[in-house]
């Protein structure tokens, strides 16, 4: 039985969390329009900004980039922009290139801008110091370090109101970086923007191949949007930046890193997929040893990839009727590959995934599955072998495809509105094998 599938752009909910720093002059409309599936704010340095990025749906956030920044600009971008929330101020004030701030400096500053925040009703969050070698200093100490720094700003600053703490990390993995967040909470006790990230492997700008750098965004957004004191975080650069960026020099087209950027899990709990819909495999809501790669099949962005024995995936899937429902994957591999699906707490199920001779040749096996009625955390557990996936479906609870046709005379089609439907005889029929043409 052949399944035709609806391929939406996205089943969760796009994270808040996930955000830009953007490079005015390098990027336009079209790239915002690439990135707005699961990109939710940005910032570009500025009190204001002439990026048309309104269409998006994507949010402008103002920077203070240093105490002399422009407030008519700021107020009167303000003014007409009721929707802004929150505003970021200094930008790496430790290092004399750029803010060039000592912690005195920021703290005579604040409440001026405390004042506009109180205003416009705006959350506030702090200097954004780094790891620094061109550093500022003050009263004998040199702030190398952007927890000093901070700490010292704090003590010279005690009754500010600091809403959110700001830092900027560009470390060799996740635990680098995970090991330096969770000391800025057990430190001070705020939610966190890393409003700056990337790779460097050694501090010295060791910035990676690509496959380290797509290893080290995926691991590092896996941890930071489950992990509750990490309020959001913007990969540097959109484009024009350290290499790869997110977008590729044509306007509009997304490269690798900005791919698994827009359409990777924003880790949605409390979205339930549907039975009879694709549910695309980079959409779980918890994973472990797996990779994401661009998708080579007629449909989607990415796939699951590197996986091995011992990768998990779990998805969350609403059931509407207790009964048998015939699940799809959509694998490729080389070898034969043994999965254990494990719903909720239940005794796992083993499925048995054949190879499809090739990394790059995509084919559906079909498996029956008994599911009850209600909300499923659904686990697949590779248990020997591996392969790639790009998409799964649970196909069942009355409403079955109505096709059944020979290989030989059935194909998949791609129709210009993402809609994946069967053809068969001519005729195009979608999932529940309703006639459509």
């Amino acid at each position: 039985m052949v399944l035709g599938l609806c391929m939406t752009a996205w089943g969760q909910t796009k994270s808040p969390k996930r955000g830009l720093c953007v490079d005015q002059g390098k990027t336009n409309a079209a790239d915002f329009a690439a990135l707005a599936p699961g990109v939710s704010w940005f910032y570009d340095w500025g009190t204001s900004t002439n990026i048309d990025y309104e269409p998006s749906g994507i949010v402008f956030v103002p920077m203070t980039w240093n105490t002399g920044y422009n407030k008519n600009d700021l107020t009167s971008f303000l003014d007409k922009h009721p929707e802004v929330e929150y505003l970021l101020a200094f930008n790496e004030p430790n290092f004399r290139s750029q803010a060039n701030v000592t912690p005195s400096q920021a703290a005579a500053a604040w409440p001026n801008l405390q004042q506009i925040a109180d205003e416009y009703d705006l959350k506030l969050v702090s200097p954004a110091p780094n790891w620094c070698g061109d550093c500022v200093k003050e009263g004998g100490t040199t702030y190398y370090s952007p927890y000093q720094w901070l700490a010292d700003f704090f003590a010279k600053c005690p009754d500010c109101r600091v809403d959110y703490i700001g830092i900027h990390f560009y470390m060799g993995d996740k635990n680098a970086v995970k090991g330096s967040i969770d000391s800025l909470w057990n430190q001070f006790h705020k939610p966190i923007w890393l409003t700056e990230f990337n790779m460097d492997k050694n501090g010295m700008g060791d910035n990676g191949t690509i496959d380290e750098q797509r290893a080290f965004m995926v691991n590092l957004i896996d941890w930071m949007e489950q992990d509750p004191h990490v309020f959001r975080y913007s990969w540097f650069l959109t484009r024009g930046g350290i290499l790869p960026d997110l977008m590729t020099s044509t306007r509009g087209q997304l490269g690798l890193l900005g791919k698994i950027y827009t359409y990777m899990s924003s880790y949605d709990t409390t979205y339930y997929h549907t039975t009879n819909t694709p549910i695309e495999a980079e959409h779980y809501v918890t994973m472990q040893g797996v990779q994401l790669v661009e998708s080579t099949d007629t449909a989607g962005h990415l796939s699951v990839g590197y996986t091995a024995t011992g990768s998990q995936l779990t998805y969350q899937l609403d059931v509407p009727v207790t009964g048998t429902y015939n699940l799809h994957l959509r694998t490729a591999s080389e070898q034969n590959a043994t999965l254990a699906m494990r719903v909720d707490e239940l005794t796992p199920t083993s499925l048995s995934v054949p190879a499809t001779g090739s990394w790059t040749k995509w084919k559906t096996s079909l498996f029956p599955v008994s599911l009850t009625q209600g909300k499923h955390q659904i686990t697949f557990r590779y248990n020997s072998g591996s392969c790639d996936v790009n998409w799964l479906a649970f196909e069942g609870g009355g409403k079955t495809s109505l096709l059944n046709p020979t290989s030989s005379s059935t194909k998949q089609k791609v129709l210009e509105n993402g809609h994946l439907l069967i053809q068969y005889n001519e005729h195009l029929y979608n999932l529940m094998g309703e006639q459509i043409k």
